[in-house]
């Protein structure tokens, strides 16, 4: 637990050597805190993926500032991370000797992060070469928080200033307003046409070593896409394939913005499902990804899977041209 007396002078001392002004003028000491992350792939590992969750712990915010990594000339690693604001750092896996880096050589983040207590980092790594042991140490570093004054003065928000969907036929008042017919509206100066983005269908082998995957569906230049509502189609699998399993998944864009922060069953759970509260947006030229994993699969030959985002593309006009 940390001493209030040594952090006021602290804050003392700190405070003479030009410190930034904290937010909301709140007096802040910031304590600097690295939390590592190890992983050790053996040769011929059991599996060649491995996903690492680490749960942000302590009494205040840590502020995520630089990444570090270890490597090799025998580093032979991809890597994917995901923030413990939900955002994914890279779109797809990555060389992690293009990562890799101390010292001056880290990867500095241009803002830093704030992390609150029981958040999560999320670290994926594939092996790319299973005849080698593939040790990597990753190591996140930045400062613990320590506010001397309210930062939210005013107090709590009260339950009643929260949205409402008061007309929704079955009075679910959580409900998305458009599932009534009441919108949302389309705002002025722009045009929504109702659209359906579909993926190729996936293709994953029951027998293979990796059972994960990534699919991805392009969104067009000419217009931004408001996802509304999720669809998933499991085609007939092979027929020596005992038992289909289930798929797993996860989806983010590419702006590194992920809608969900753990992998769930997608076609039992989410098939079909609307977006509650408001549209996914998603900005022309960008590119939705899904992140499957199958389980419980047996028998041998393949699965397949297929991905459907239903919503509408939104454009706006200027002088009557499409911009």
């Amino acid at each position: 637990m940390m001493d209030v007396q040594m952090l006021r002078q602290a804050d003392q001392v700190l405070s003479k050597c030009g410190r930034p002004v904290a937010p909301s003028g709140a007096s802040a000491v910031c304590l600097t805190r690295k939390i590592p992350i190890q992983v050790v792939f053996t040769a011929a590992p059991g599996s060649t993926s491995q996903t690492i969750t680490k749960e942000i712990s302590g009494e205040t915010t840590f502020l995520l500032r630089s990444i570090s990594a270890t490597s090799s000339a025998a580093t032979a690693l991809l890597i994917q991370i995901q923030l413990p604001d939900g955002r994914f750092l890279l779109s797809n896996l990555a060389d992690v000797l293009t990562f890799a880096g101390y010292g001056s050589w880290r990867w500095l983040l241009s803002e830093e992060l704030e992390c609150p207590p029981g958040t999560k980092i999320t670290v994926t790594l594939v092996d790319q070469n299973v005849l080698v042991a593939q040790p990597i140490m990753l190591l996140f570093e930045g400062a613990d928080r320590f506010l001397l004054r309210s930062a939210r003065p005013g107090g709590q928000r009260l339950a009643s200033d929260l949205p409402r969907y008061r007309r929704s036929p079955n009075q679910n008042i959580m409900a998305p307003c458009w599932m009534a017919g009441e919108g949302p509206a389309t705002p002025a100066g722009y045009s929504d046409l109702g659209f359906c983005y579909v993926s190729a269908v996936f293709t994953q082998s029951v027998t293979a070593n990796d059972l994960t995957g990534t699919i991805s569906l392009p969104i067009d230049w000419g217009s931004d896409f408001l996802c509304r509502r999720l669809g998933f189609f499991q085609p007939p699998s092979d027929v020596t394939v005992t038992a289909p399993g289930v798929f797993l998944g996860r989806l983010r864009d590419s702006s590194g913005y992920a809608l969900m922060d753990d992998y769930v069953d997608i076609v039992g759970l989410l098939n079909g499902a609307p977006l509650p509260g408001h549209d996914w947006r998603i900005a022309r030229g960008g590119q939705v990804f899904l992140d499957v994993q199958l389980a419980g699969a047996t028998g041998t030959g393949n699965v397949y899977l297929q991905v459907f985002l239903f919503g509408v593309r939104r454009s706006n006009f200027v002088r009557g041209a499409a911009a």
